[in-house]
């Protein structure tokens, strides 16, 4: 199936039109590690055709920002009342974004060990100011690429932010036991969140505009198979999948 691109900027995956964009010059991709499942429906080619457009549309407009890359997926035949809603942390070969803030949420005396990992702190005092202030926890969830806590914080995190953080699909990523916190750091920057909620299309970010083409498709090819493995009936499940920059076209990659 060919790359088609979707005029303009609409965040669902509905009814592409195929791209007026002159072809660029095959070139030789270095081969990444796919799996048989997501070879049943798409070849490293593809993906890498469809990755390589969004970013040339990208690179037609000078924008104050760095635009970010979803994955946009479109389910089928997929009971939501009978099958468990798919969500969670899945795990990228490269860094989601170019540069990434974070903020470590804890106690006073961990304010020194943030600012080594070039985080922000936040006090979990703080946190819990903010239980009834539902747009100041809106403000918070959209201010930082991700959230780090150590695993006592969580129980208490979780039951205050997670409500609001949901909507902005961000998460607080536990900090281990001895896990040197740069560490998690590294992990986070190379994550991205899943989350479904009741309507069968939804959008999962993979990438940014600055990234190169094999990049991107390593990316897209690692987190199709994810959301492969966790649904029921795999492929059957897919009605669409398209990849889409926060302001250009849409390109239909399945």
């Amino acid at each position: 199936m060919s790359a088609n691109v979707v005029q303009d900027g609409a965040a669902e995956p509905a009814q592409p039109t195929r791209s007026t964009t002159e072809a660029e010059p095959q070139r030789e991709r270095q081969p990444s590690p796919s799996t048989p499942i997501l070879l049943k429906r798409l070849s490293e080619e593809q993906v890498y055709e469809c990755a390589n457009a969004v970013l040339r549309a990208t690179s037609t407009k000078r924008r104050r920002f760095v635009e970010t890359v979803d994955l946009l997926v479109c389910l089928k035949d997929y009971n939501i009342q009978k099958y468990k809603r798919i969500s969670g942390v899945l795990k990228l070969p490269h860094n989601l974004k170019p540069d990434f803030r974070g903020c470590l949420i804890g106690f006073k005396a961990e304010r020194k060990e943030a600012k080594a990992a070039n985080l922000d702190f936040i006090g979990v005092h703080e946190v819990k100011l903010l239980h009834s202030r539902p747009m100041a926890m809106k403000r918070l969830a959209a201010r930082y690429d991700g959230f780090l806590a150590r695993e006592p914080h969580m129980k208490v995190l979780n039951k205050i932010l997670r409500p609001s953080f949901s909507k902005k699909r961000k998460c607080i990523t536990p900090v281990l036991p001895g896990q040197p916190l740069p560490e998690a750091v590294n992990e986070i920057r190379s994550s991205t969140m899943l989350w479904m909620r009741t309507d069968p299309a939804f959008g999962i970010s993979v990438g940014h505009a600055k990234m190169d083409a094999d990049e991107l498709a390593d990316n897209v090819m690692a987190v199709v198979t994810q959301i492969l493995e966790k649904l029921k009936h795999g492929w059957e499940n897919v009605r669409s999948l398209n990849i889409k920059s926060s302001m250009g076209p849409a390109c239909q990659l399945y």
